[in-house]
Parts: C-alpha cells; structure tokens; sequence
C-alpha cells in the first residue's frame, strides 16, 4: 500500500472540522488529501459544516488508561455526540497486529493512511478506516458516524407548542373535572422523555410500570400516551390495555458485557443515544428561549481530549516561536499536506516529511518544496539544515522541476492527455541539445538531471 497519511494530532483536528453531512465525495476532509499547492482546492473547513461540540459517551467508551502504552491486546473505542447536531460518532483503534506500537523512540507519532476498501456505508452511517504506516505498528483506525436517532419529526413531536396545546386539550376533554392539569412546554416535554429513559437505563429501578393516564404523562405524550405511541414503543415502552385502566411499562434493556462487540442496534445503545440527543435538545431550548434547563448542572465535557489518547496524540511536541504570530494562510496547504499541522515542533515537521516521502514517493519533490517552505517561513536552524543536507544529497523540489520542465521546453500536459513519459522528455532533451551552445547544453544536462531525480529515471540521469 502506498500514499501519503496524516499524523495522528492532523487527523484529530480534522475529526473536529469534519460534518460528514456538507461535504463533497472528492472533497472529504477527514479522509482525502489536498492536492499540491496550486493544482487544485485546498480542504479545509467547509462553510456551513457543523462546528461541533463533542462530548465523550462515556458508558459506551473504552479509553487508554492514563500514561498506559497499548500492545497486541489493546483495543479501544470512543464513542461521541455533537451538541449542535446530534451526529454520533465511534472512533475505534486495534493494536492486533502491532509488534511494537507507535510512539516509540523511531515514531514520535501515528502515521495515519486511509483504507478506502475497509469503509463502507449505509442509510444510517458512514465508515472510514486507516491503518498507521509504520511497520511495527500497523495501528487499525475506524472511524464511523451515525445519524441521530431522534428525526426532526420526532422533534416537532416533542416541541412543537400546537402539538402540546393540542394533547392538553385532548386530556382535558378526556377528563374534565381533573384538578393540576396545564399544557406541557417543550422544555418540560424533552425533560420527562429523558427522565423516563434515565429510569430505564438503572438496572437497580424496579419501578417499571405506571398508569396510562399519569397526569404529567398524558400531558407531554396525549391521551393515555397514544399520539406518541410510535415513538414510545420504538423506544421501547410498552403498552398494556389489558391491565385496568391501562399501563405502560419501561424499557428493560439488557446490560452490555462488551462495549467493543455490542451490536448497532442494541435497545440500551439506542436508549443511551436518545438520553444524550434530548439532553442537547434542552440545550437548545435554553439558548433559543431563555427557558430554565433543569439539566444544565450536568454541562457538556468536551471530547477533543480523550480523542487526543484514543489516538495517542495528546501532548505532543508544539513549535515556540519567538513572536506568536500565526502562519500566513498561504503556508496552510504546506503543512497539510506533509500531514501536520502549523504548530508541530520542528521534530515532528522532518517526521512528517519523512513519513509522506517514504510512503508517497512520487511527490517526494513537492513534499520537499513543503519542507523548504516551512523552514523559510519558520527561520528555524534545524529545518533549514535538514533543507541543506537534502540539497547536498540530490533532492529537488517541485519548484526546480517545474522550472527544469521550462527550460526544456517541455509543456506540463500534451494533448489529449497523453503521458509525459521520460522517452519524450529524453527526445526533448536531445533535439534541444543539438543546435545549443556549451553553455546551453550544460544547462540543459542540468534540467534534465533534477527531472531524472524527481522522477527516479535513471536513464535521464545519466544522459
């Protein structure tokens, strides 16, 4: 396998701007690579994505313990969900076939490559995998998302006001001379959903069934909780006519021995998710309409820090520049596509060269062209020795192929698109030899050599 990947702390980053729902199929931040710098679009984050708000679902996770190092028996898993959008997603890792797992002294970082084969997708979820290109190590990456599970119809049933005043109507027909009935708002509806599923997902609640004609129940939920009969019962709940005066009864889930083998449609994942969807669904109340959030106390944790150990990339080594200004925007696709971001270390800026030259060998000169750059823009020591060095051992960036490709005259695409093959590149060299000057013909020799290299054609070398 072959092609350029990522540095873990990139793809988290990216896992953090990436909304699966706004994005292109050619054009996918998370998974595909932004094309050299001026021959095409640059990924970045899309207008109108999500800026999501993570947090962890911690019943549902299987996280690194702190400062552990994971071997050939380490699986892990977290699982999250979005406060804005409600969109779930399970990032999963699996050491199986590692023999010596990233970090390590020689892979200061993941190297992630995308597995286009191993995803997949479905009406519900989308999948993407990768796989750490260190051989050692070989770290499997899955990444997969999931609708929310409440629709925007199940919400309109919940919070739509002419609803509700509709069902508080409906009871008060039903049972008229009712003392304490008032209409439900949408903030009260959401919370005593929630409180019923919080009561299903305690093992330890032995009180399961209530009557049908609960007076806070048939407020949210209508007349003996009919009108929301489809909801409730895909929840879960069941109702029972049979019973005097009617009844409902919990959802009894079973409790789940293994988070990393559970089953996608497990009723206690579902009751879960819908625990976390009507929590953020309160959030968003209480931000549209000042209304009182009785679940505000539990707050919203963020994420983005048990992603940086689920992917082992917390704490890594940061550039301290000696004015904090930020790189000029047109560094950015520079340090994307070595697969890092602007704020790595210089360490882990020759890492990251190394990882895409090795692993994506046809565009070794450009990755080049990036080092260059970044040591210009950084005026870092370090870099610019490893530019140097690299420069005494042959290498040539892109920009000296480009300009060697000029010299000789040779156009960048022919017509029709055939190939540029190095049998035309030499027929080039060659006709253009014969009528030059010494001089000329050096430079000519010299054009030829950088393109030979960039191209690993010994024949153009040697000619």
């Amino acid at each position: 396998m072959s092609g350029p990947g990522k540095l873990a702390p990139k793809l988290c980053d990216d896992f953090l701007n990436f909304d699966p729902n706004k994005t292109l199929p050619t054009a996918r931040l998370l998974v595909d690579h932004s094309p050299p710098l001026g021959e095409g679009q640059y990924l970045s984050y899309k207008i109108g994505s999500c800026r999501h708000e993570y947090t962890t679902k911690h019943t549902q996770s299987i996280l690194p313990a702190l400062d552990s190092r994971p071997d050939a028996t380490s699986k892990y898993k977290l699982a999250v969900v979005c406060k804005k959008c409600r969109l779930h997603a399970v990032v999963a890792t699996d050491y199986a076939i590692s023999t010596d797992p990233c970090l390590n002294s020689g892979n200061p970082q993941h190297h992630f490559r995308n597995l286009p084969d191993e995803g997949g997708s479905s009406a519900t979820q989308i999948a993407y995998a990768w796989q750490c290109s260190a051989s050692q190590c070989q770290a499997q990456l899955q990444i997969t998302y999931r609708t929310p599970r409440l629709t925007d119809g199940d919400r309109d049933l919940l919070t739509n006001t002419e609803r509700l005043k509709r069902r508080f109507d409906a009871v008060v027909e039903h049972n008229p001379s009712r003392d304490g009935l008032r209409q439900a708002t949408p903030m009260e509806a959401l919370s005593r959903l929630r409180k019923y599923i919080h009561d299903s997902l305690n093992p330890t609640h032995n009180r399961r069934a209530f009557p049908a004609d609960n007076k806070r129940f048939m407020e949210t939920f209508g007349v003996h909780g009919k009108e929301c009969l489809p909801l409730l019962q895909r929840l879960g709940f069941k109702y029972d006519e049979a019973e005097p005066g009617f009844e409902w009864s919990l959802p009894n889930p079973e409790v789940i021995n293994n988070r990393l083998t559970v089953d996608v449609n497990d009723e206690r994942e579902l009751l879960e998710d819908v625990e976390f969807e009507l929590a953020a669904l309160m959030f968003k109340i209480a931000i549209d309409t000042g209304a009182m959030n009785p679940s505000a106390s539990e707050g919203w944790s963020d994420a983005k820090h048990d992603l940086e150990r689920t992917l082992a990339a917390q704490g890594y080594q940061r550039h301290a520049p000696l004015r904090r200004v930020a790189p000029p925007n047109d560094l950015l696709p520079y340090f994307a596509s070595l697969g890092a971001l602007p704020d790595f270390a210089d360490t882990l800026i020759e890492f990251a060269f190394d990882r895409q030259s090795e692993c994506d060998p046809e565009r070794k000169s450009y990755y080049f062209e990036c080092l260059q750059e970044i040591a210009k823009n950084r005026g870092s020591e370090q870099l610019q020795t490893r530019v140097a060095m690299l420069h005494s051992e042959n290498m040539v960036s892109r920009r000296d192929v480009s300009a060697a490709f000029r010299h000789l005259d040779i156009p960048s695409r022919l017509p029709h698109e055939k190939p540029i093959t190095n049998e035309y590149i030499l027929d080039c060299f060659q006709a253009r030899q014969a009528n030059s000057s010494a001089a000329v013909a050096e430079g000519n020799r010299d054009a030829l050599y950088k393109i030979g290299i960039s191209r690993q054609s010994q024949p153009l070398i040697s000619a």
